[in-house]
């Protein structure tokens, strides 16, 4: 499931529990929620320990740790959890199947980790400037599926040119032998190393401006495959136009890229791709936060066409609609939302363009329901929290509560979002997002957090109720008897953000 960004759940997400309980015997103080392998997966400091939660169950079980951890994050495409320790120096993964740990040392502190989308790998990265012994440009890889060694992690330097690394995207296989890159964002520059040959394999360093000028410093990397070239398109801060990079395929190593600039025609604010068997081809759709609508562009030919809309959309999302596919464009923090029918925009151009005015401005917008509704969440401003919109027919379900929202969820198969509100009572409702029908019930005034277990049709939450209470709901009916794991002991639920 999907915990979407309403202010009051990101701010109940990130909490902590005291917990002392004498069934199992101590004080448990709780820490650093989160969810991997379909399991509830919580800290317990005062243990020592981690306390993994089955939500079929509710039944928990203990596993040893050796420090304290920053917080975990659940290992793509598999039933595992990494985390650091809090020094830093050592990565943790603990498999939820087996509750086997493996402790990878890392020979210095690292700040960041990037997966593979396979999960095959953890990137890791600094995010300081480097002092001492400390270099900042050092990276390394894990592989995850291997123990720790004297090759893994796999550790090189980068070019120091670019400074800190702001960030690292992972590409798709590519070419015959189905190389994938890092690709390492720096100030004005780019670093691309092959992800499976990490340590000794080519380093290009390539700069996207003379002298390092850091107006054009990459924020975003997008790419798109084939079976004889990369392309990568590179939104810079403040920059205006898309930097394509091409880099053909290669016997060995990373073949030098081709670089050209593509006019965008305003300050970007995102790039999103076309399906190269949609109706527009493979074309790139530039956003603009200063131009006043967006531009397409083919990259094969340079050649763009720039399109006027209202409100200067600055975000976006690609989806498959019932029509075929469709471009959504709006803004965070404003209430105007574009449909763009690309199967009628070479003919009908602007008026391919549907303006929907909502009642509440924008804080989230999410395609669901196989492309048939887009869930739109809004600011608590006194109109609707959420709307249900027809991205064909224009037609919105808005759904409104005079309470306050704490927290929504999507389940994993995109057909219901589950919201908690607070007032007199607190509610938990399921709301289909198909028909806009819902289903609710009250739950205890004592609950201060939702949590959606990922791989799974669950959402969880916690109370402060004295008795310590995690109850795991069914998102398709909330009104269906949850389970229930209550200890004996007094749990309290404390918002980290405001200990700070």
């Amino acid at each position: 499931m999907r915990l979407l960004p309403t202010g009051a759940a990101l701010a109940g997400a990130l909490f902590g529990c005291e917990t002392r309980d004498e069934a199992w015997g101590d004080e448990l103080n709780l820490q650093n929620p989160s969810t991997a392998g379909g399991h509830l997966v919580v800290e317990a400091r005062g243990r020592d320990s981690l306390l993994v939660i089955d939500p079929a169950t509710a039944s928990p079980r203990f596993i040893p740790l050796a420090a304290e951890l920053r917080p975990p994050v659940a290992r793509l495409e598999s039933n595992a959890l990494l985390a650091f320790e809090s020094d830093g120096a050592t990565l943790l993964q603990v498999d939820l199947e087996t509750d086997r740990s493996t402790r990878y040392p890392l020979g210095g502190r690292f700040d960041a980790l990037t997966q593979t989308p396979d999960g095959a790998y953890a990137i890791l990265t600094r995010g300081g400037g480097g002092s001492g012994l400390v270099n900042a440009s050092e990276v390394a890889l894990i592989a995850l599926d291997e123990g720790p060694g004297p090759a893994n992690p796999a550790r090189r330097g980068l070019s120091s040119k670019g400074g800190t690394i702001r960030g690292v995207d992972v590409s798709p296989a590519y070419g015959a032998a189905g190389r994938r890159l890092a690709l390492f964002r720096s100030a004005s520059h780019l670093a691309a190393v092959p992800v499976e040959d990490f340590a000794a394999g080519t380093l290009r360093t390539i700069p996207l401006a003379a002298d390092g000028d850091p107006a054009v410093t990459p924020v975003e990397s997008v790419f798109r495959e084939s079976a004889d070239h990369l392309d990568v398109f590179v939104r810079a801060d403040s920059g205006s136009d898309v930097i394509h990079l091409r880099f053909p395929d290669a016997d060995d190593g990373i073949a030098r890229p081709v670089l050209n600039q593509l006019t965008a025609g305003g300050l970007l604010s995102s790039i999103l791709l076309l399906s190269p068997d949609g109706p527009l081809g493979a074309q790139i759709v530039a956003l603009s936060r200063s131009s006043g609508g967006f531009t397409l562009i083919d990259p094969e030919t340079a050649e763009s066409k720039y399109y006027a809309a209202d409100d200067a959309p600055a975000d976006g999302l690609v989806i498959e609609g019932v029509t075929g596919e469709e471009l959504v464009l709006y803004t965070l923090g404003r209430n105007v939302l574009h449909r763009v029918a690309l199967t009628e925009l070479p003919t009908k151009k602007t008026k391919a363009i549907k303006t929907t005015s909502l009642g509440a401005p924008i804080l989230d917008v999410t395609a669901a329901a196989g492309g048939t509704r887009l869930v739109i969440l809004h600011s608590d401003t006194g109109g609707p929290d959420i709307t249900l919109l027809d991205p064909v027919t224009g037609a919105v379900v808005p759904f409104t509560t005079s309470d306050t929202l704490v927290g929504t969820a999507l389940s994993d198969d995109l057909t219901d979002l589950v919201v908690l509100t607070r007032g007199t009572t607190q509610r938990l409702t399921t709301l289909d997002i198909a028909s806009g029908t819902t289903l609710e019930t009250e739950v205890a005034s004592s609950i201060t957090a939702m949590l959606p277990i990922a791989g799974t049709s669950t959402v969880a939450l916690l109370s402060a109720d004295g008795l310590g209470t995690f109850a795991f709901y069914d998102a398709a009916d909330v009104t269906k008897a949850p389970k229930r794991l209550e200890s004996a002991g007094w749990l309290s639920i404390l918002d980290q953000e405001a200990e700070r």
